[in-house]
């Protein structure tokens, strides 16, 4: 069924692994078929696979996968930063995260983030609590008219009030995991030259990221100038053993500047 198909693809376990997910793309170009036609519908209509190259989606990890394409659950401590006066008022008003209090930066507030899989609309839901008491919805689809990853959210009870268009780009991940990726710490045993082997080294990055660029925005449909919009441009960077990445993402105004960013690494929830 689709839901199994799902986690054979894009699950966790060996089923789920990068290798396995090349090997099926592999074959449904071979034999000239789309993805769909490997029983797994809900990726063919994807953000994912519709928006990045098809070699890139190899190197995404199964659980980054699952999440964004048939749902999951993540949380993890972010950092929570306005802009100046204005930013920071348009931020309210646009019932955006509070600030971290500068007393927790060092040890900010987890936030939680769950997806679901959406039959009626093909999309996937997302809801996100920002503590002590913010919570953002929204749907996460592929739209093949604008060929655009489309973020569509909630405000004020009114769904889809605010959607940004997003262009997917694949991008490497740094020579050094994030310094809050925990799968990294403690370093580890990494290839060195000559064809040995360095203990206590940083350990490399087999994964790509993905950059989402803000490309459109509607409000209630309607299309807003990027000139007068706000923009959510960001990066999601996954960690090195591929269950959590790093999140970072800024919501800014073209004259205003800074909004809103958040910032650090979220973990999958088994």
């Amino acid at each position: 069924d689709d839901l199994s198909a799902t986690h054979v693809l894009c699950g966790t376990g060996a089923a789920g692994s990068p290798m396995m997910l090349s090997r099926a793309l592999s074959r449904g170009r071979s034999r000239g078929r789309s993805f769909s036609s490997l029983g797994d519908e809900r990726f063919a209509a994807s953000p994912f696979f519709n928006a990045l190259p098809k070699d890139a989606l190899s190197r995404i990890p199964a659980p980054m996968l699952d999440f964004h394409v048939s749902g999951g659950l993540c949380h993890g401590p972010l950092v929570v930063e306005r802009g100046n006066p204005i930013g920071s008022l348009i931020a309210t008003l646009g019932l955006l995260p509070p600030a971290t209090p500068a007393a927790l930066a060092s040890d900010p507030p987890v936030v939680e983030v769950s997806s679901e899989f959406c039959e009626a609309t093909g999309g996937v839901k997302w809801a996100r609590f920002f503590p002590p008491s913010c919570r953002m919805g929204s749907r996460w689809y592929w739209d093949e008219k604008k060929q655009l990853a489309v973020d569509s959210f909630t405000y004020l009870g009114i769904p889809d009030f605010a959607a940004f268009g997003f262009r997917l780009v694949p991008i490497e991940p740094p020579a050094e995991p994030s310094p809050g990726d925990p799968s990294a710490k403690g370093g580890g045993e990494v290839e060195g030259e000559g064809g040995g082997s360095a203990k206590g080294a940083a350990q490399r990055n087999p994964y790509l990221g993905f950059e989402h660029v803000t490309e459109a925005v509607w409000i209630m449909g309607v299309p807003v100038p990027l000139s007068l919009a706000l923009t959510a441009d960001g990066v999601s960077m996954p960690h090195v053993d591929g269950n959590g990445w790093r999140v970072e993402v800024e919501v800014s105004h073209a004259v205003v500047g800074r909004v809103v960013t958040y910032k650090g690494d979220v973990r999958m929830v088994s």
